[in-house]
């Protein structure tokens, strides 16, 4: 079984950008045998979970336990699929994290998106696939070994 996690901005991001991210995933899944697919959705999930089962909990215990989740997901994928349409300091902690564990990653995002100068210098030799259309994505991520 190979984890994949699939990354990306929530918290900054228009929801249309956001709806995608189930997309994505059910697709993946759909085409792909034997993958454990997370994506962004799955750590806000955690942030609420934790806040029920743990009421009395701080503000910072909260983001201290929703951090710890996402950078153990992090540590223990086996391939980052990482979208890059919208700036995130979160996204940019997160493949710090991924760098330093020597994660396979993947790049994405949509056409004329305005990626980080630190994100193309820290990860020069990954390309970015841009696309326009999610059917393009799609055949992207088809062509990808997983």
């Amino acid at each position: 079984m190979k984890n994949i996690f699939l990354m990306g901005a929530y918290f900054t991001t228009k929801k249309e950008d956001i709806d995608l991210y189930p997309i994505i995933a059910e697709f993946i899944k759909n085409n792909f045998k034997n993958v454990n697919i997370t994506q962004p959705i799955d750590i806000e999930n955690f942030r609420e979970n934790y806040i029920k089962q743990n009421p009395q909990a701080t503000i910072e215990n909260i983001n201290e336990a929703m951090v710890n989740y996402d950078l153990d997901l992090i540590r223990k994928s086996d391939l980052l699929i990482v979208d890059l349409t919208n700036k995130s300091t979160g996204v940019g902690i997160e493949l710090g994290v991924a760098k330093e564990n020597n994660k396979k990653l993947i790049f994405f995002a949509k056409k004329n998106s305005k990626i980080s100068n630190m994100v193309y210098g820290a990860f020069s030799n990954i390309p970015v696939f841009y696309y326009e259309t999610l059917q393009e994505l799609k055949n992207f991520l088809l062509s990808i070994k997983i």
